[in-house]
Parts: C-alpha cells; sequence; structure tokens
C-alpha cells in the first residue's frame, strides 16, 4: 500500500465520519482496502493530482461528457509517466479480481487500449467547441466568404491548443506561418491530427502498465466499451441487483416497515448519492456488474437504540454491512442517512464514533 501513498496520495483530509474501522486490516477484501482504491480514484480525478482534467466539453458546459476526465497532454515528466504506468497495473488488475474503479473516461482513453483508432466523433465528445470551429472553417467558402476576404477574419497561425490550453507548433516555425484561404485545409488536417492523438504519450504508459499484468493480446477481446464497463463499472446503481444480494439480520425482514422505507429512501437518491452510499457501507463506489461478481451479501441489521430518531446509522465496510435504527417514518430516516452518507469522506481511524456529540444534533 506503500506505493499508491507514494504516488497518488498527495493530501491527507481530517473528516469526521460514521463508520466502524476497528476490526479492518488492510488486505484485498476489506473496507480499508475497498474505500483506499475509491480515494485514489477520487483524487485522481481532482485537481490535486495533475494527470488528469475535466474534458473541454466539462470546462466550457458544452456538449456531451461534461463530467468525464481526460489525461493531461503535457503531463509528460518521468515521474508523471510513471504514475500513468501505474494506473496501468491498477486496470490490470481490475482484470483479474473484477473489482471496478469509480472513473469516468471517455471513448479517447479506451480505444487505443484496445487498438482501435480515435476518430473526429471522439474528439466532438470530448471537445465540440473545437470541432465545431473545424468545421466552420472548412466551409467559409460556403457562407460567403472568399479568398480577398479571409485574411481580415481568420487571423490564426499553425499553432492550436491542446486540451490543457498550451498552445503547440502544428509545424516548424509554426508560430510565423499565417493560415490562409488556401492552407486552410492543411492546418484543419493537422489540428485534427493532434488533437486526436495528444493523449498517446499517456495511453502508451498505462498500456505498458496493463502489459507487466496481464497479457495484451487479451485487450484485442474487448469493444472500447465493453473494457470501459469491465474496469469502471456501470455508475448507475442497480437497485433490484442489490435487493437480490441483501439479508437482513438482527429483527428486520422484507417485510418490514422500516425496510420499505429504506429502499424508498435509497430509490429517491440520486447518482452521486447513490455512490457516497456505497462508499459509506462498503468502500467501493459502484456495484459489481453481475450477481457472480459478489464476494458479499449487503446486510441490514436492526440497531439497537432507544433513540432512532437521534441516531445515525453505522457501517462496516468489511463485511458490507449498514446497522440502521427504527426510524419513525421515511422522512427522518432520509435525513439520517443521507448525512451520514454525505459526511463520510475520507478514512480516519483516529476518529471515535462515540464521542461525536453531533450524533444527537
Amino acid at each position: 500500500m506503500g506505493f499508491f501513498f507514494f504516488f497518488f496520495s498527495s493530501r491527507r483530509r481530517h473528516t469526521r465520519y460514521w463508520r466502524d474501522w476497528s476490526s479492518d486490516v488492510c488486505s484485498p477484501i476489506c473496507g480499508l482496502y475497498r474505500d483506499s482504491l475509491s480515494q485514489f480514484c477520487t483524487e485522481l480525478q481532482s485537481e490535486a493530482l495533475s494527470l488528469f482534467q475535466k474534458t473541454p466539453n466539462g470546462q466550457h458546459n458544452a456538449g456531451l461528457n461534461r463530467e468525464m476526465w481526460v489525461p493531461v497532454p503535457s503531463a509528460s515528466s518521468a515521474t508523471q509517466i510513471s504514475m500513468y504506468e501505474f494506473l496501468g497495473k491498477l486496470f490490470g488488475l481490475v482484470l483479474y479480481t473484477q473489482f471496478t474503479l469509480n472513473l469516468d473516461l471517455p471513448a479517447m482513453v479506451w480505444k487505443p487500449l484496445v487498438g482501435m483508432n480515435v476518430d473526429l466523433s471522439d474528439l466532438k465528445a470530448i471537445d465540440a467547441m473545437c470541432v465545431q470551429s473545424l468545421d466552420a472553417l472548412r466551409t467559409i467558402d460556403q457562407k460567403g466568404i472568399t479568398e480577398d476576404m479571409f485574411e481580415d477574419i481568420i487571423t490564426e497561425v499553425f499553432t492550436t491548443n491542446g486540451s490543457d490550453g498550451k498552445e503547440i507548433e502544428l509545424k516548424p516555425n509554426g508560430k510565423n506561418i499565417p493560415v490562409t484561404f488556401q492552407n486552410r485545409f492543411e492546418w484543419i488536417s493537422l489540428v485534427e491530427k493532434m488533437r486526436t492523438t495528444e493523449f498517446a504519450p499517456q495511453m502508451e504508459a498505462i498500456r505498458r502498465g496493463m502489459s507487466s499484468v496481464i497479457p495484451l493480446p487479451i485487450l484485442n477481446l474487448f469493444t472500447w466499451n465493453e473494457l470501459k464497463i469491465t474496469i469502471e463499472g456501470r455508475s448507475s446503481l442497480d437497485i433490484y441487483l442489490l435487493q437480490r444480494h441483501t439479508v437482513y439480520r438482527a429483527g428486520y425482514s422484507e417485510d418490514d416497515e422500516t425496510v420499505k422505507n429504506f429502499w424508498k429512501v435509497i430509490e429517491s437518491l440520486t447518482p452521486q448519492q447513490h455512490s457516497l452510499f456505497l462508499r459509506f457501507t462498503w468502500g467501493r463506489s459502484r456495484l459489481p456488474l453481475f450477481s457472480d461478481q459478489f464476494t458479499q451479501e449487503f446486510k441490514l441489521s436492526k440497531m439497537s437504540t432507544e433513540t432512532p430518531d437521534k441516531t445515525l446509522p453505522t457501517s462496516h465496510t468489511c463485511f458490507f454491512e449498514l446497522e440502521l435504527p427504527a426510524y419513525s417514518s421515511y422522512e427522518v430516516m432520509r435525513e439520517k442517512l443521507i448525512y451520514a452518507i454525505s459526511e463520510c469522506e475520507a478514512i480516519d481511524t483516529d476518529f471515535n464514533p462515540s464521542n461525536a456529540d453531533i450524533w444527537q444534533n
């Protein structure tokens, strides 16, 4: 685990939460291990590291895949490349263990891993404004712009900006070569080539990392979308799948009113809250894809307390267990559960839940 922390844990946050880690040890089946992997993925897709950034569509609030992340093209130092290689090792590990990673990466990341070419539709899926601008320049003559008028309207030179905003020369001395009516097609072609291959060094590093864990020919068995789902899992919570893998303990049963209210609350949550719920109860952000991939059943246990409406639920991530008080109403349960899962953001084994005065608020 030290290797993980060296590369990915850039800060330590102190967050109060309501989970029982007293029996956890860091093994591949425990909540601490799963939560650590989830936390690593969260930090990868944040400003904490300089490895991934929001798609240009996300930055500009336009087009598709605004919630997704792409590699930083300029992240090419020896240390950063070794980080991408290590991420590739994690990808390879997922194919062995079927433990998904809570990442949100577009086709431009997955296609190179399975040997598929990236095309303009993939670029549009992460940077719609770029593709629209190129299309507009390509057909500018159809809008009545003549060669004589071109230089007064278009002031580009043979450079472009990558996804991270860094300026790139498209050909030697490109900063001093203006785009003209005649050579605009060459400029468009060079921009398209650069933008569809700008993540190549990072993707090659990830692929090298995967090759140290799995035989690369295995990837030829996947389409890009199949590989994405296998490694990332499904971002939506399959409630019916979770119900099929739920057992009730300590006095609860499927027909109990509290249990019925619990599933109503789960159905009412947003996708982000579903991820928080899974982090709170199991240390991971997404369910396995299929029933045979469940290593544990979800356990819903009745918490023994004389003041249920003043008590927050408790989870045991090692056992995928939620201790739920018998709340008096749906509204009270929803408030308490959302509060608990929202405040549980990080591991802090020094925090003792029994000393949390806020529980009584």
